[in-house]
């Protein structure tokens, strides 16, 4: 929460009109509220919508400043498809618009859709992830994107560099499995190997490798 703050008030442009900005938190839902309660205190235009186990709303404060809630309903739709209606619905469409959450955001669902555009920032602070996670966060920011006209654009992202380090090196990492083992089965090691070779930067993401914890007999 200290790496997102010192970027939000160094970087204020992240959270200027028609942006949208990517910003995990952490397990606890009380982190999920302090970004939240953060972007409002920079921003009071944003849009901040907040996806975790417990809560999946919509929130943002109307002209006299009063914060209004929208649950999100996503029982028969995507939940990207779900946001961008209910953005355009309440004409906050030039807003400041912020994702938070950890694990809800963390899975393989589309957070980014075509009326509204590409993620144009996003911030990773998560020193203590494992490299496959990590690396599956990435993945929230990219998708088929480029046919979305002018509603896409290169996200940039403010992360520390040992994080960007990581990311590289599991995008290796599957580039190689799938330029020299596509349709087999391979090691742990195999799917590693690039790693290795991959001097201080691969040292990154080797020093991050975790031994799996062993089942409770």
């Amino acid at each position: 929460l200290g790496f997102i703050e010192h970027v939000l008030k160094r970087y204020p442009e992240i959270l200027n009109k028609n942006t949208r900005t990517f910003i995990p938190a952490h397990v606890r839902r009380i982190g999920h509220n302090r970004v939240r309660h953060l972007v409002f205190s920079l921003n009071r235009e944003s849009v901040v919508v907040v996806l975790n186990g417990f809560e999946k709303t919509l929130q943002y404060m109307d002209d006299a400043g009063h914060i209004k809630t929208i649950p999100l309903n996503t029982n028969d739709e995507e939940v990207c498809e779900v946001i961008s209606k209910l953005i355009i619905k309440h004409e906050l469409q030039t807003r400041p618009l912020v994702l938070t959450g950890f694990l809800c955001v963390g899975m393989g669902q589309t957070l980014t859709h075509r009326t509204i555009g590409s993620f144009t920032s996003a911030i990773f602070g998560h020193l203590d992830l494992t490299n496959d996670e990590i690396y599956q966060l990435f993945g929230r920011i990219t998708g088929r994107m480029k046919n979305w006209g002018e509603k896409y654009v290169q996200t940039q992202v403010y992360c520390p560099t040992i994080i960007m380090h990581r990311f590289n090196v599991m995008e290796e990492c599957a580039r190689n499995m799938a330029r020299e083992y596509n349709g087999d089965v391979v090691s742990q090691e195999e799917y590693r190997e690039p790693m290795y070779s991959m001097g201080e930067v691969g040292e990154s993401a080797c020093t991050n490798i975790r031994e799996k914890k062993q089942p409770k007999q």
